[in-house]
């Protein structure tokens, strides 16, 4: 894992625009994409 590999995660639209270099989404990556979007949301909104 590297820095920024978390940023398909938060904003999945960037996907579409890298889906000639493999980048598709499987179900465990929409599961994952709720997770962190629910934990990023959860901290901007409580702290």
């Amino acid at each position: 894992v590297a820095h920024g590999d978390d940023i398909n995660y938060i904003f999945p639209y960037l996907n579409a625009e890298f889906s000639d270099m493999g980048l598709y989404n499987t179900q465990e990556d929409r599961t994952m994409i709720h997770i962190m979007t629910e934990m990023i949301s959860s901290f901007v909104q409580k702290g």
